[in-house]
């Protein structure tokens, strides 16, 4: 053993990694949680905490993608560009989106791929 017996191993590097991603991962969060003014949404919309949670998991998921490149609405974008685009999105933009799909009368198979589509493609209709 490497510093003989009694002392203690340095953690392999993976782990090391994983932390740090974590850390960005929660960074993300909170950087979402702040511009979307997730609080205010709670208190003063029609969006419940398990809605909105939900949207904000999406956002931070695609922010923290390792992808080169993201496809919105069948073209692919580069994922520098729709994470600087998902990180200017506000609380009017998600009450938009979330009115859109209450207004949907179509029966929704996979939400997770409803629920992120109308948010890219929302943020690519604003300059």
């Amino acid at each position: 053993m490497r510093g003989g017996p009694g002392v203690a191993a340095s953690p392999p590097e993976r782990k090391r990694t994983e932390a740090a991603t974590q850390s960005a991962v929660e960074i993300y969060r909170d950087i979402i949680k702040e511009n979307i003014e997730y609080d205010h949404l709670l208190r003063h919309s029609k969006i419940d905490r398990e809605e909105l949670d939900g949207i904000v998991e999406l956002l931070v998921e695609t922010v923290c993608t390792a992808r080169k490149t993201i496809r919105v609405a069948g073209d692919d974008y580069p994922a520098e560009l729709v994470k600087a685009k998902l990180l200017k999105l506000n609380s009017g933009h998600i009450e938009f989106v979330m009115d859109c799909m209450r207004e949907n009368t179509t029966k929704i198979r996979n939400i997770k791929k409803i629920m992120r589509f109308p948010q890219l493609q929302l943020i690519f209709c604003y300059k």
